[in-house]
C-alpha cells in the first residue's frame, strides 16, 4: 500500500503545475486584420496553410487553403496546393475537382496536369491519369519527372489489375468449393 502512495505522489510532482499548462493555453492575440484587403488575408492564411503542409497537417492546411481561396478564388495555387492536401488525405474526388479548377485558371501551367495526373491515378482512372501525364510532359518537355509519373502509373495499373486477377481466382476457388460441398 505504501509502494503505490509513493508512486501516487511521484506523478503528482512529474505533473507540471496548472499555472504552466494555463500560460502555454494563453496565445499571442490575433492581429487586427480590419483593414487587410483581400490579397492579404489570402496571403496569411496561404502562410499558415503551406506551413500545416510542411508539417504534415494536410487537414489544417486544406482549412487554410480553403480559407484563403474565399478571398482569391481565382488563385490557380492555391487549388493546386489544396489539391495536393487532397491526395494527400486520399480524397482524390476533391483532388481532381481542384486540380480541374487550377488548369482552368492557368491551362499552360504543367504542375495542373500533374495535379490531375495525381487525383486520377489515386481513383484508379489509370487512362486519365497517363494522358494527364503526357499533357504536362507537352507543356513541359524537358522536365524527366513526367516520364517517371507515366512509368509509376503504368506499373500501378499492373499491380492492381494483378491483385483483382487473384482475387477473382479466389473467389472462383471458394465458389467451387461452396458447389462441391453443397453436392
Amino acid at each position: 500500500h505504501l509502494m503505490v502512495e509513493n508512486e501516487l505522489v511521484l506523478q503528482r510532482e512529474a505533473a507540471p503545475a496548472i499555472e504552466e499548462l494555463q500560460a502555454k493555453s494563453i496565445r499571442a492575440p490575433s492581429p487586427d486584420r480590419s483593414g487587410w484587403s483581400p490579397q492579404e488575408l489570402a496571403k496569411d492564411f496561404k502562410a499558415k496553410a503551406d506551413s500545416c503542409f510542411k508539417s504534415s497537417g494536410w487537414r489544417d492546411a486544406v482549412v487554410y487553403y480553403t480559407r484563403a481561396l474565399s478571398h482569391m478564388p481565382e488563385d490557380e495555387k492555391l487549388y493546386s496546393n489544396r489539391s495536393a492536401c487532397y491526395v494527400k488525405l486520399k480524397k482524390f474526388d476533391k483532388a481532381l475537382a481542384d486540380a480541374k479548377k487550377c488548369a482552368s485558371l492557368k491551362p499552360d501551367w504543367s504542375k495542373a496536369y500533374f495535379r490531375i495526373g495525381q487525383a486520377h491515378r489515386g481513383l484508379r482512372q489509370w487512362e486519365e491519369a497517363v494522358a494527364a501525364f503526357k499533357e504536362g510532359r507537352f507543356r513541359e518537355p524537358t522536365n524527366k519527372e513526367w516520364e517517371k509519373e507515366i512509368t509509376k502509373t503504368e506499373d500501378e495499373q499492373e499491380r492492381w489489375d494483378a491483385h483483382v486477377r487473384e482475387q477473382r481466382k479466389l473467389k472462383r476457388e471458394a465458389d467451387l468449393v461452396t458447389e462441391l460441398n453443397e453436392a
